[in-house]
């Protein structure tokens, strides 16, 4: 399972990024590059939590056959991405209880995935983030859709476990982190979330340029608890939010 692979995203004439159905490249084995497909969908709302995900309907969607679409969405369910049961697999939805143990696992792991970013990151792979900042900068400025936003989020999250030489850990990070972007996706981020939320790309690109672990774990940290907050709020009736 390739699950570490940084998707690609398409950009339109003018240069924003939009969400459009994909079109496989025989490159790599089919079930990998499904369900990487997939796993983008449901972090950009494409395919919201909730949503049925019949096999025909996504075979058509990315142009395969329903084989390796059969085959991506059974890891998908082992990964916890994704629920099967007598309507056919379903996009995982999580409780506030869920998302709160998965801040309270990625507060375990975050010192020594700090550390083990630190020490192995290439001028190359930070010259990756700086550019994904960039164009989260460039998304709030021009007052883009909030998937354009949503992809530049997805995309360093990516591109920072790919750092890491500890597969282990950032295999479960990337656990945590895809069930975290999942409920996010489906929050409506108004023009204040969308701020704080290009901020915190910021700032953990700042403690990265820093180069101390504490702090890069911190800014991590700050941006999950960021997210738990918004997705929060949203899960409050509005009469008791009031």
């Amino acid at each position: 399972m390739t699950e570490r692979a940084v998707p690609g995203f398409r950009r339109n004439y003018e240069g924003s990024m939009e969400i459009k159905a994909k079109t496989v490249v025989h490159v790599e084995h089919l079930r990998n590059q499904i369900y990487s497909l997939i796993r983008e969908d449901l972090l950009l709302g494409a395919l919201p939590s909730g949503k049925r995900l019949p096999e025909l309907t996504l075979a058509l969607r990315y142009q395969v056959s329903r084989t390796p679409v059969r085959e991506a969405l059974a890891q998908l369910h082992r990964d916890g991405f994704v629920t099967f049961g007598s309507q056919g697999y379903v996009a995982s939805s999580f409780s506030s209880r869920e998302i709160a143990q998965l801040v309270e696992v990625k507060k375990l792991m975050m010192p020594s995935f700090a550390q083990n970013v630190l020490r192995h990151a290439t001028s190359m792979q930070i010259d990756q983030l700086c550019k994904v900042v960039a164009e989260a900068k460039a998304c709030l400025q021009r007052d883009a859709a909030t998937q354009d936003l949503l992809v530049c989020l997805v995309q360093f999250g990516d591109f920072l476990r790919a750092i890491c030489t500890n597969n282990l850990l950032a295999h479960s990070l990337f656990l945590c982190d895809t069930r975290l972007g999942m409920a996010f996706a489906t929050v409506h981020l108004d023009a204040r979330v969308q701020q704080a939320a290009g901020d915190s790309l910021e700032a953990v690109l700042q403690s990265l340029l820093r180069k101390d672990a504490k702090v890069l774990a911190a800014a991590c940290l700050a941006q999950t608890d960021f997210y738990q907050q918004v997705i929060d709020q949203a899960a409050v009736p509005a009469s008791l939010a009031a």
